[in-house]
Order: structure tokens, then C-alpha cells, then sequence
């Protein structure tokens, strides 16, 4: 009896058509999130309001993969969203002219508002002003408790991000030859 022997050299894998479609399902994966965000600056005046700007990664040599939803657009508006997003603490609050920022003397403020966010909901409501009625020349804020749109968008979408990120692995797959 004779055996012979043939070595089998599997061709070289190519990952580049798999980082192309795991970059898919991330950019999939970010323009869902890019959505949620959205809704919850909906009602904000124009000039408060950040755009949200979808920013993906395959960290080539790594199993890394990232997607990221980042407020962007004019500084001001980012700062606001970001107070807004993750709450502060008690504060002073100065009227311009003993700050060196403006003219103003007094801050004016109304005593009675509504924001057009709340704890616990994505939504942006349309809030009010009230009337423009107390004026000194500096406050001691109480302070503002987050919103934390972050986790609340991740609780929402954590399963159809885990399902979706799981598809995208096995297009992966497939297009090395690999998945079914």
C-alpha cells in the first residue's frame, strides 16, 4: 500500500472585504444612535443646539472595533448639551460685568420655568421662559441633574445593537470565506 501526502496551503486571508463590512454594521450601528440623539435637542433653539457626528474605527492588528456619537458644531452648544447630558453641580453664577464677559450688571431670569428636558426621557418637550422677573447681580444654582441621554440610549438600543453588531460579524465572515 502507498500514501502519498499533499500539503494543503490555505490561500492567504485577506480582511480587507471583512473591515469593510464590519465598518458597515458600525456605520449602521452609529446612525441608529445618531437618531436618538437627535431627539433629544428636537425642540432647543437653533443656537443651542449641537450636531451629532457618527465616528467609526476597525483598529487594524486588533479584534478593536468603535463606533462613537459625539455632539459637534459650534463650542457653545456643545457645553450646553453636555451640562444638560451629564447634570453639575451647585454653582455661583455671575452677572457679566464682574466677570469681565460683558456690560451687564444684574443677571435677569425668569423665576418661574420649565425645561424642555427631564430625567428619564430621550424627548426634548417645548418648555417656557416664564416671565422675566428677578434681577441680581449673582445666583447660587442649585445645580442641574443629568439627563444622562448616554445610558438611556445605550438601555434602548443595547439589544438591536448586540444583534446588529453580531450580523455584521458574520458578513464578515463570509466575505473571508469563513461564515456560512
Amino acid at each position: 500500500m502507498v500514501f502519498t501526502l499533499k500539503p494543503i496551503h490555505p490561500k492567504r486571508l485577506d480582511l480587507t472585504e471583512a473591515r469593510v463590512k464590519l465598518r458597515d454594521g458600525l456605520e449602521r450601528v452609529g446612525y441608529r444612535l445618531q437618531k436618538d440623539y437627535a431627539l433629544t435637542v428636537q425642540n432647543w433653539q437653533p443656537e443651542n443646539t449641537p450636531d451629532f457626528k457618527v465616528h467609526t474605527s476597525v483598529i487594524k492588528g486588533t479584534d478593536g472595533i468603535m463606533v462613537e456619537v459625539v455632539p459637534e458644531g459650534d463650542p457653545h452648544a456643545v457645553e450646553i448639551y453636555g451640562y444638560v447630558n451629564k447634570g453639575t453641580e451647585p454653582h455661583e453664577i455671575w452677572a457679566g460685568y464682574y466677570t469681565g464677559k460683558s456690560e451687564h450688571k444684574v443677571l435677569a431670569f425668569a423665576s418661574a420655568s420649565t425645561p424642555k428636558t427631564r430625567p428619564g426621557s430621550l424627548n426634548s418637550g417645548s418648555g417656557s421662559k416664564g416671565a422675566v422677573d428677578t434681577f441680581v447681580p449673582f445666583v447660587q444654582h442649585p445645580g442641574s441633574e443629568a439627563r444622562d441621554f448616554d445610558g438611556q440610549i445605550i438601555k434602548k438600543e443595547k439589544a438591536w445593537i448586540k444583534t446588529e453588531l453580531q450580523k455584521a460579524m458574520k458578513e464578515a465572515a463570509k466575505a473571508t470565506g469563513h461564515g456560512k
